[in-house]
């Protein structure tokens, strides 16, 4: 049984403010609120603000269909941009790391021409003596008999 009587008509119910197909950043496309969409979740209006959502007026208006697709776009958005970040950590990781070893590497030939440079000149070479040819040599002279 209604709460009004039978002769009355049932009390008209504001119509909620809808947000039609809208165009957000990046060319993103919302899709028009059904008729009878109930509102979006709390749940929902948490995410949207995770992911960076700051229109709180238009969280308000938004259907629960509406901001599941929103949500996903956001969330894309998002592993798009750590992704990219990531990509970026690594190519300047990778930049170290050549830095790095090329230094070593460096590091390494110079310490080689040093060394070799230092045993050509002599310096650490091995000493040859002077010996003279045996047929120059004195014969050894005989030990005294006892």
């Amino acid at each position: 049984m209604a709460w009004f009587r039978d002769s009355e008509s049932p009390p008209e119910e504001p119509a909620p403010a809808v947000i039609g197909p809208t165009e957000l950043r990046g060319g993103f496309r919302l899709p028009p609120r059904g008729r009878y969409e109930r509102d979006a979740t709390v749940s929902q209006r948490r995410r949207m603000e995770r992911y960076g959502g700051r229109d709180y007026e238009m969280m308000e208006l938004l259907g629960r269909e509406q901001a599941e697709y929103l949500i996903h776009h956001l969330e894309m958005e998002a592993r798009e941009k750590e992704e990219a970040s990531v990509w970026e950590e690594g190519r300047d990781f990778a930049s170290r790391a050549t830095l790095v070893v090329c230094g070593v590497v460096a590091l390494i030939l110079l310490g080689l021409v040093a060394w070799d440079f230092a045993h050509k000149q002599g310096r650490f070479a091995p000493k040859e003596e002077a010996v003279a040819p045996v047929e120059a040599r004195p014969a050894p002279t005989a030990a005294p008999a006892p």
